[in-house]
C-alpha cells in the first residue's frame, strides 16, 4: 500500500481553521479531546474561539491520570476557566481506569484512581468522580473502552464529533490510524475523518498534518497559554520529540519518569508507593534510549515555543538563564545525563533551579 502527499494551496494553519469550521457547521454535538499537551491544547484553543465567534457551545473530554504533574493540571484549570463561556460541559473524568504499567512485568497494568489506594494526589471538585455517571461506564475498564464508549454515549444517537489532536508525524502507528484506507471517513475529501464505533459519532483529526515545529510557532505567533511543564522539560535538556504529555507509566512516557524526581520530589515519592515499578523504573527506564545530555551552555530559561519558534523569526525575547548551571558545567562539577540514577540529590543546583521555575 501506498500513500502519495498532496500538497495543500493553503498553510496548516488555514486549512485546520477550515476543518474546525466545517465541523462547528454540520455537527450538532462537538467534544474536543483534551490531555493538557501541546497538540490538544492548540486544537481546543482554535475550536472554543471559533466556536464563540460563532456563539456555538462545545464539550470537552479530560482524562485525569491521578499521577500528573501539578503544570500539567493547573494548565488544564486555567483553560477551563479561560473557554467556561463556550464550554457547555468539561468533562474532567476521574473515574477508575486501567492502562498499561510498562514498568514491570509483574502488574504490566494499573488503575488510576483505584479505590481503596492511597491516591498520589485528590481530584478537584469538579471532577467526575460517580460511576454512575456514564452509563457506559464498567469499574476499572481500559482507557482505549471508555473513550470508545463515550463517543458514542456522547452522541445521544444523533451526529456528533469529537475531535482528537493526534499527528500523523508523531508515529507509525498514529499515521495509520488516520490514514488507513480501512477506516470509513466522512466523505472522500474529508481524509481527517474516521466513524466511531457505533456509528452515530465521527472523530476528527484537525492538525493531522501538522510537524511539532508548526505546533510551536503557532505558540510563538499567538501568544496563547500552553503547558509550562514544556518549558521545565527544555531547561532539562529533553529533545523537542520526546516530550510528551499523557497517561505516565507507558513504554514512551516512562522515559521521563525522572522528571518527576526534580520537579516535584514529594509526588514523586507518592507514586513510588503507589505504582508497582515506579521507583526502579523511574532510575533505570531512561536508559534504553539515547538521550542527549542537556547542554550546559545553551541550558537556559528560554519557552520551549520559542526555541522551536527561531525559524520564524517571529518570537518573544525572554533570556532568563540559569547561571549556577553554567557555573557547575565550567568548574567541571557536573558530569553525566540527570537521567541517571537519583540525579537530584546528585546535582542539587540543577534540581533546586527546576523546582524555583516550577513554582
Amino acid at each position: 500500500m501506498s500513500f502519495i502527499k498532496y500538497p495543500l494551496p493553503e498553510s496548516v494553519l488555514q486549512a485546520t481553521e477550515q476543518r474546525i469550521q466545517w465541523v462547528l457547521d454540520n455537527f450538532s454535538r462537538v467534544c474536543v479531546s483534551f490531555s493538557g499537551g501541546k497538540d490538544s491544547t492548540v486544537m481546543l484553543h482554535l475550536t472554543a474561539q471559533a466556536a464563540r465567534l460563532q456563539g456555538k457551545k462545545i464539550s470537552v473530554l479530560f482524562i485525569d491520570w491521578e499521577a500528573q504533574f501539578s503544570c500539567t493540571i493547573a494548565h488544564c484549570e486555567k483553560l477551563r476557566a479561560l473557554y467556561a463561556d463556550v464550554v457547555e460541559t468539561f468533562y474532567w473524568v476521574a473515574l477508575p481506569l486501567t492502562t498499561q504499567n510498562a514498568l514491570t512485568q509483574y502488574k504490566p497494568q494499573w488503575q488510576c484512581w483505584e479505590p481503596g489506594a492511597d491516591w498520589v494526589r485528590q481530584p478537584p471538585p469538579w471532577a467526575i468522580t460517580h460511576p454512575g455517571y456514564f452509563s457506559f461506564y464498567q469499574p476499572g475498564m481500559s482507557f482505549e473502552s471508555f473513550v470508545s464508549h463515550f463517543a458514542e454515549w456522547f452522541s445521544q444517537r444523533r451526529p456528533a464529533a469529537v475531535l482528537v489532536g493526534i499527528r500523523a508525524d508523531e508515529s507509525l502507528n498514529r499515521f495509520m490510524a488516520i490514514s488507513s484506507q480501512r477506516k470509513q471517513r466522512f466523505a472522500d475529501d474529508k481524509p481527517w475523518t474516521t466513524s466511531a464505533p457505533g456509528g452515530h459519532a465521527w472523530y476528527i483529526y484537525p492538525l493531522y498534518d501538522w510537524k511539532t515545529a508548526d505546533i510551536w510557532t503557532w505558540f510563538a505567533k499567538s501568544r496563547q497559554s500552553y503547558n509550562p511543564l514544556y518549558d521545565l522539560m527544555y531547561q532539562a535538556g529533553v529533545p523537542l520529540r520526546y516530550m510528551r504529555i499523557c497517561e505516565p507509566f507507558g513504554p514512551e512516557q516512562r522515559q521521563e519518569l525522572w522528571l518527576y524526581h526534580v520537579l516535584e520530589p514529594e509526588r514523586w515519592a507518592a507514586m513510588c508507593q503507589r505504582v508497582s515499578g515506579a521507583h526502579s523504573g523511574g532510575g533505570y527506564a531512561p536508559k534504553n534510549r539515547q538521550a542527549r545530555p542537556p547542554d550546559m551552555e545553551k541550558l537556559c530559561a528560554v519557552p520551549a515555543r520559542q526555541h522551536a519558534g527561531n525559524h520564524c523569526r517571529a518570537l518573544p525575547q525572554q533570556n532568563r538563564r540559569l547561571p549556577a548551571l553554567v557555573s557547575e558545567k565550567r568548574h567541571g562539577r557536573y558530569s553525566g545525563h540527570p537521567a541517571c540514577g537519583h540525579w537530584h540529590q546528585r546535582y542539587p543546583v540543577l534540581a533546586a533551579g527546576l523546582q524555583s521555575a516550577a513554582q
